[in-house]
């Protein structure tokens, strides 16, 4: 078991729609438990973050939960949970994104099958869906459409990797 913890101030200068100088604490836990094959981790973090391009900085708490086990000596399972809760830093007539809104959710959860296949080589294959929601209908300044508040996206991949054994330069 593994527990890592932080916490400290974070200072924020944005310069974009006006001038706008934020204090903050940032803080982040993390705990990993290994249990037999299988591990564990939980995570929660809180902090500024430039507010995925629907505002103009925000304020941000994410917390995830992920399993990763071995199936068999060359499978290995991997799946996640994911939530985080962001509200807006400036005020709404700043907005370049999401006009209308002062706060969204994001969650996800996802699964990826991985095969080894020799030393270098993966196959895998993932599948993933997320939700991302607004406290009110939304409209994106300059993009056409009629408002909405939630959007669902779910993604899939299959695909190989090549992991290059290390050649040490000198």
């Amino acid at each position: 078991m593994s527990l890592i913890a932080g916490a400290g101030p974070q200072y924020t200068d944005l310069e974009i729609g006006g001038n706008y100088s934020h204090w903050s604490v940032s803080a982040r836990v993390q705990l990993r438990y290994k249990l037999g094959h299988a591990s564990l981790v939980a995570s929660y973090e809180k902090f500024t973050s430039a507010g995925s391009g629907f505002f103009l900085g925000a304020n941000t708490q994410a917390a995830r939960f992920g399993y990763t086990r071995p199936l068999g000596r060359t499978w290995v399972f991997y799946g996640d949970l994911e939530y985080s809760y962001n509200t807006e830093l400036q005020l709404p007539e700043a907005a370049i994104g999401a006009i209308g809104a002062t706060s969204y959710n994001e969650g996800s959860g996802g699964a990826v099958f991985r095969k080894h296949l020799g030393r270098t080589y993966d196959f895998f294959a993932a599948y993933r869906f997320g939700e991302l929601a607004f406290n009110n209908q939304v409209s994106f300044a300059g993009l056409p459409g009629p408002p909405g508040r939630i959007s669902q996206r779910q993604i899939g991949a299959v695909g190989v990797e090549w992991h290059p054994t290390p050649t040490r330069i000198e």
